[in-house]
């Protein structure tokens, strides 16, 4: 088995990364940058997206 990557949340939950998991977060991000929209930016276009679908869900 390949060498797994463990990062730790601020509220101290640690999660275990294979390198499939890095390799799709990495894909993600460049997928993200293929239409401009930083790393940074990511969580606030995500938590845009949610709000658009329950908007049109009510």
């Amino acid at each position: 088995m390949g060498k797994d990557t463990i990062i730790v949340l601020r509220d101290g939950t640690q999660l275990k990364l294979t390198p499939k998991a890095l390799k799709f977060i990495d894909e993600l991000k460049e997928f993200f940058a293929e239409r401009g929209i930083t790393e940074e930016e990511i969580p606030l276009y995500l938590a845009e997206l949610s709000r658009r679908e329950r908007a049109r869900k009510l």
